[in-house]
């Protein structure tokens, strides 16, 4: 079931923040059920997912390739936001990786799983993934968006019996008219180092409403600036974005000569790409946590700031340095804002839409 998070983040004005965990995973030979995932990178090494399903609550599997668990979709959590009538901020399969289409994820959980989103409006989706190739692929098939508006249909006509559909009847006519990417589901992607940016520029070529990063664990110096504000990019997504940036679109247009045009798709053989909407970031937390410079954190919030984009400081994570020197906090995992310096006490949302 979908549980209460503390993670600050998912705690947007007006929503209560939850971890949602519709796809599962269960022990082929005690049929215990919990979680899996591949780790696949340098972000990976300390998962706390990993650390909570084998010595807690879940199957006891390792997050390795070698374990073939039977992946499936846990009926009683898919149905859960229709249960929630109170506005929802939900992380999407915070115990693993929605795209995990390498160990067991299939393109028909994803529909499925997307209906849902798609008949409850009232609610808020961040879907955070460290395989944005995959997601790309998926919501640039161009037969993804019938797919789940069926699915929809299907949930709401009772094709599902063991699905309990208390979804409300704007749900249903939202799904059917909403243009797709849905102004509810935003997309996000990991970075911990330099090396996971490939991340951002299969994101960027992602439709969705808004695009955020959640630079954590940062375990190393990132520079954000070549994706954040609006660039002319080839149409295909290939080759370098243009170096100017700007703050809006408006700005962009303008640049070009077209005063505010409405929407634009192309212009011989560039397009406009927004950038990044929203910039999370924090430290590592845990016994084996890597060190966490928090001028990361200030070089973060002035690269959002010169393009007046969101920054969340989330964490200064359990082994937080400032000038090589290690820094020691009453929270362990460094988060609670009222025992860092001034500067570093951002917590930014982007604008909701509704």
């Amino acid at each position: 079931m979908a549980t209460k998070t503390a993670i600050q983040w998912t705690h947007l004005p007006g929503y209560e923040g939850k971890s949602w965990n519709p796809i599962g995973a269960r022990d082929k030979e005690t049929r215990q059920p919990g979680w899996f995932c591949v780790k696949v990178a340098s972000g990976c090494a300390s998962c706390y997912a990993a650390d909570m399903n084998k010595h807690r609550f879940g199957n006891g599997l390792d997050y390795v390739r070698g374990n073939v668990p039977k992946v499936e979709l846990y009926l009683k959590d898919l149905e859960e936001p229709f249960k929630q009538k109170k506005p929802t901020c939900y992380f999407t399969n915070s115990m693993t990786d929605l795209f995990g289409l390498d160990f067991g994820v299939t393109t028909e959980m994803l529909d499925m799983i997307y209906a849902i989103m798609a008949l409850s409006p009232q609610h808020l989706f961040l879907n955070l993934t460290k395989r944005s190739k995959e997601r790309r692929a998926y919501l640039n098939d161009p037969e993804t968006t019938q797919r789940v508006r069926d699915r929809a249909e299907e949930m709401w006509n009772g094709t599902y019996p063991n699905l309990k559909l208390v979804s409300t009847r704007a749900g249903r006519a939202w799904h059917r008219s909403a243009v797709f990417p849905l102004k509810n589901i935003w997309e996000g992607s990991s970075v911990a180092c330099p090396k996971d940016l490939h991340q951002l520029d299969d994101l960027l070529m992602t439709p969705a409403s808004k695009r955020f990063v959640s630079y954590e664990p940062a375990i190393e110096a990132v520079d954000f600036t070549p994706y954040l504000g609006w660039r002319w990019v080839n149409v295909n997504g290939q080759g370098t974005p243009s170096v100017e940036a700007y703050a809006s679109y408006d700005d962009l247009m303008l640049s070009a000569g077209f005063g505010p045009v409405r929407p634009i798709v192309a212009i011989k053989g560039v397009m406009a790409r927004e950038g990044l909407n929203w910039l999370i970031v924090g430290g590592e937390s845990g016994k084996k946590a890597r060190p966490f410079d928090q001028e990361w954190a200030r070089t973060s919030i002035d690269q959002g700031d010169e393009f007046d984009v969101p920054v969340f400081i989330k964490q200064m994570g359990s082994n937080p340095m400032e000038h090589n020197v290690s820094l020691k906090y009453v929270d362990r995992k460094g988060g609670d804002i009222t025992e860092w310096s001034p500067g570093l006490r951002v917590r930014q949302f982007p604008e909701i839409i509704r």
